[in-house]
């Protein structure tokens, strides 16, 4: 085995497994994948090379095998197109089902068995963020309606206000994902300006729990404010609205009622103490005083807050 990743395009089975890759956390991982659909695994093959690499990574999971030597767990991440082998891997071979995509399946067995099972689940939260879009210049803010009417509390017909935003893509920064889906859900082009807060669900979508984090943003100029336009698919209104008249209205969420009292102290904050307002926000290590720029193409992680 060395460090390179390995796969079954352009490999025979024997060789993917021989060139399986071990991870820091010594998880033995194969790829069994082609960018060939006509490409088919022979069965009998791939059981008796699986049971042969079993045998080998049984071998080395005792603790007193060398941390660097050691094969703590096997992962198998096989194509979509294969998925006659996962019968295979899970009845014969005691694999589990870890997760999977439209593209693939990816199954564990933990294989040191003098050890703990400490390998982590798969997407253990949902990340999603909210655009507190403010123009102090005019005192207003940016809020919507949507389409459906989710909460069971109000009548279907009713529509209440909120702030725009989303769930994270994969691969985005909370900065990214924010400024995108404001302008995604109302064609306002922004500059990030912070965190305020963030809301935690612990039972949200299927069971797992949610981020919710609540950001502040401006209108780029107001050229961009007057871009305003509700999407057709998800959007049912959306509109400037005075911060005194935000302030004022009934029928807001409890998280949608966290949003508007952390806006009010940051706006009064604004007025009184504008020096020391942002103190309010949290930005990130690359974020400068007035907009988030990632610039970097191998930026791989933020810090909060900079304090620099």
């Amino acid at each position: 085995m060395n460090n390179k990743s390995s796969s079954h395009s352009g490999l025979s089975l024997h060789e993917a497994f021989e060139k399986a890759h071990i991870d820091q956390y010594r998880a033995v991982r194969v790829n069994i994948e082609s960018s060939d659909s006509s490409s088919i695994v022979n069965i009998e093959e791939f059981e008796k090379v699986l049971q042969q690499a079993l045998i080998g990574w049984q071998s080395r999971s005792s603790k007193k095998v060398d941390f660097q030597s050691r094969v703590r767990s096997a992962h198998l991440k096989i194509d979509a197109k294969f998925s006659e082998l996962i019968p295979i891997c899970l009845k014969k071979f005691g694999f589990e089902f870890h997760h999977c995509t439209p593209e693939y399946i990816f199954l564990h067995r933990w294989i040191a068995t003098e050890e703990k099972n400490t390998y982590p689940p798969f997407c253990q939260h949902y990340i999603g963020t909210g655009g507190c879009v403010v123009d102090f210049k005019t005192e207003e803010i940016l809020l919507i309606t949507e389409k459906i009417n989710i909460r069971t509390d109000l009548p279907k017909h009713v529509k209440p206000f909120k702030i725009p935003g989303g769930q994270l893509e994969k691969h985005e920064f909370i900065e990214e994902g924010c400024v995108r889906e404001v302008w995604e859900e109302t064609s306002v082009e922004t500059n990030f300006r912070g965190i305020l807060g963030f809301r935690y669900k612990k039972d949200f979508r299927f069971g797992v729990p949610d981020i919710y984090y609540i950001c502040l943003l401006e209108p780029k100029s107001q050229e961009h404010k007057d871009a305003i336009a509700a999407c057709p698919n998800e959007i049912d209104l959306c509109q400037w609205t005075p911060l005194e008249e935000y302030y004022k209205l009934d029928g807001l969420s409890k998280v949608q009622q966290h949003v508007r009292s952390l806006i009010k102290r940051y706006h009064e904050m604004r007025k009184t103490n504008p020096s020391e307002c942002d103190k309010l926000l949290f930005k990130s290590t690359v974020q400068s005083s007035e907009h988030f720029d990632n610039s970097d193409p191998e930026l791989l992680e933020l810090l909060y807050p900079n304090i620099n």
